[in-house]
């Protein structure tokens, strides 16, 4: 099974009721601090410290697949009330993949 689908199965526990693809986008953008989602995701399959590069790189081409194939889903689907661009949801998972600390402390002042 690949990472982005076993990401797509621990998303929707976490995340309490995300049962398709655009749920997930739709909670990625949502208010419910989806950062705590990915750090625990980066946990359960990196641990704690380990933050490599190639393990940074795997994670977010696994996160960048799952909205890929979100977005194909979205412009499928009939509703169309809500317009997320593809940019938009970049700018979400740039904001929130694990960094280095210098990185990590930036964002939490902010």
């Amino acid at each position: 099974q690949p990472l982005w689908a076993v990401l797509l199965v621990q998303i929707t526990n976490l995340s309490q009721g995300a049962r398709t693809l655009m749920d997930y986008i739709s909670f990625m953008a949502s208010e419910q601090i989806p950062v705590r989602v990915l750090e625990t995701l980066w946990i359960q399959h990196y641990g704690n410290n380990n933050k490599s590069n190639s393990d940074r790189n795997e994670f977010h081409q696994a996160l960048q697949e799952l909205v890929d194939r979100a977005l194909v889903q979205f412009h499928h689907d009939q509703r169309r009330d809500q317009v997320w661009t593809h940019e938009l949801v970049q700018e979400v998972i740039r904001l929130q993949l694990p960094k280095d600390n210098t990185e990590e402390e930036r964002v939490q002042k902010l």
